[in-house]
């Protein structure tokens, strides 16, 4: 699992959050899918091969769970997948033809993005509760200097726990459903005192 303060840099945004609105719904947003491919290799490595085969497939089951949950409920901007071990390649060194559309992994044509309107979207662990056992979904600005914590009155954390209790399952659903309806609420409110 990734650890959602790691990588991040502890600077926030220097763009105020009525531009960050309008520069995602014109942008794109980067989907990064966890493969756990750490825990997978060191279980074969030990040996531990029915573990591990249980452990990809729960990955590749939620994999399709938040893909599928995109396809649904978000349409606030463009949105691509890519797996957690592309990610040098993705947001380093922008190679774009590592992106997927869709749950049935379609890789997209290699496209350039304006700088300012990459977002990305990682599921990991709450940055202020590393120890939890729930999964938080964390929306950053990919900048040119890196990733940038977003301004406060802008969404970006979002729960992914099930409504039941003692349940280690996701609502990824209900979680990418409120992500849209922040965003929207947000765009809202930035269009309104404009006027």
């Amino acid at each position: 699992m990734t650890v959602m303060s790691e990588g991040v840099s502890q600077e926030l945004s220097s763009i105020p959050a009525e531009i960050h609105i309008e520069n995602l719904k014109s942008g794109v947003l980067l989907i990064k899918l966890n493969t756990q491919s750490r825990r997978i290799n060191a279980r074969i490595k030990a040996g531990k091969i029915e573990k591990a085969e249980k452990l990809r497939k729960e990955v590749e089951k939620e994999h399709k769970e938040i893909m599928a949950a995109f396809e649904k409920y978000y349409e606030f901007s463009d949105y691509y997948f890519f797996y957690s071990d592309d990610s040098d390649a993705v947001l380093m060194d922008k190679d774009y033809s590592l992106l997927l559309t869709s749950a049935d992994r379609k890789s997209v044509i290699p496209v350039e993005f304006a700088e300012n309107s990459r977002y990305l979207l990682m599921l990991g662990l709450h940055p202020g509760f590393p120890s939890a056992d729930k999964y938080h979904l964390l929306l950053s600005h990919l900048s040119e200097k890196g990733r940038r914590k977003l301004p406060r009155s802008m969404p970006r954390s979002f729960h992914t726990r099930s409504s039941k209790l003692f349940c280690n399952n996701y609502d990824f659903d209900k979680a990418i459903r409120r992500i849209n309806e922040r965003l929207q609420k947000v765009d809202i409110f930035y269009r309104d005192i404009q006027k």
